[in-house]
């Protein structure tokens, strides 16, 4: 997309790909990146997105895309700027968990107090608590949402 979203990784990226949200849309491109990093002999598909800000019922069907991609995929982590309204709007991505939620949220467009920005992730993963944090630095209007993961041992 037009928005300048990127995945960057310690790990070896062995594939990406992405999906248009939005076909048709020249004013707003918005895409879903993908990125299959190898994680220690584990393929983590690692997913990002900046979902529209103006529209609601656009936004709706792009996190139904998002969903349909992310849902299916296994150990999967996704994040990015969600530009949501309500929390509730995370709903279609259940079952996966959140780091930014009504009972732990963090603020991170703070010229308007938002909570828009998240890391999603499958039930493979399981969230270091305590561990989420957000960090500014000044390279952005955001400031950076961080959080440890760790990758449950395959059964």
């Amino acid at each position: 997309g037009a928005y300048g979203t990127a995945i960057l990784s310690k790990y070896p990226i062995v594939g990406t790909n992405d999906l248009e949200l939005n076909p048709g849309n020249s004013v707003e491109r918005r895409v879903l990146g993908c990125a299959k990093i190898d994680v220690n002999g584990t393929i983590v598909n690692f997913f990002n997105t900046h979902l529209t800000f103006s529209s609601l019922a656009i936004r709706k069907l792009e996190f139904q895309k998002v969903a349909s991609a992310v849902k299916v995929a296994k150990n999967s982590i996704l994040v990015g700027d969600f530009n949501v309204d309500s929390f509730d709007e995370f709903n279609v991505l259940d079952p996966l968990s959140r780091v930014n939620t009504p009972e732990t949220p963090f603020i991170t467009f703070p010229s308007g107090d938002l909570m828009i920005d998240n890391i999603c992730f499958s039930k493979e993963f399981t969230h270091i608590e305590g561990s989420t944090k957000i960090v500014n630095k000044k390279h952005s209007d955001h400031v950076l949402l961080v959080a440890e993961l760790e990758i449950m041992p395959a059964e």
